[in-house]
């Protein structure tokens, strides 16, 4: 559990900035294509590497099923692809920040996320094909069967678990008509332990 907020927390300055980076998760796809490689794999590499610069902590990718997405209308995207952030560090008592940062580790996240779902999307579109991101709270797809599908993460006991992650995370999605190969699900929940 989160530990609780004081009066100056950044808390309640956070949903302005998750309303702007909404604007943008969808948008205008660039009229001409990029001359990207015909190779899925290294497509799905330069997606990965583009997020790791931008410090997401895990990528994957998959294909998108029929269950999927949520009711309503969705874009014709055939391809997810996956990101993870692990929470950071809560400040100890007395620390620098503690009185703004304390206890919102998921907001701060969530709006993490919503910056790298707004860049990676449209990073696809300006290389010539349809692309949206989706984040809790603003979402056309299951967030939660694509984290799955694409390596990230797996359920246990209804919970969202990821290998080696000591601290809680969230996720985002980026769908799109761009092909790129797709990851393996994880394995067993066998994992090595890690220390809290």
């Amino acid at each position: 559990d989160a530990p609780p907020t004081g009066a100056d927390s950044i808390l309640p300055a956070l949903p302005e900035y998750r309303e702007l980076f909404a604007k943008y998760l969808d948008g205008e796809v660039a009229p001409a294509r990029a001359p990207v490689p015909e190779d899925r794999v290294k497509r799905a590499q330069n997606l990965k590497a583009s997020a790791y610069f931008l410090d997401v902590t895990l990528a994957g990718t998959c294909r998108i099923e029929a269950a999927d997405w949520l009711a309503g209308a969705h874009p014709q995207h055939a391809h997810a692809f996956v990101f993870l952030i692990e929470f950071g560090r809560e400040p100890k008592a007395g620390e620098a920040g503690e009185a703004w940062i304390r206890g919102t580790n998921a907001a701060r996240t969530d709006l993490r996320c919503a910056e790298v779902a707004v860049v990676m999307a449209g990073y696809i579109r300006a290389l010539g094909w349809s692309a949206r991101g989706h984040v809790v709270g603003d979402t056309r797809v299951s967030i939660e069967r694509l984290a799955q599908r694409a390596g990230l993460a797996m359920a246990a006991d209804g919970v969202l678990k990821a290998p080696f992650l000591k601290r809680g995370f969230r996720l985002g999605v980026v769908t799109t008509d761009y092909e790129f190969a797709p990851d393996a699900p994880l394995g067993s929940l066998d994992w090595p332990s890690v220390d809290a």
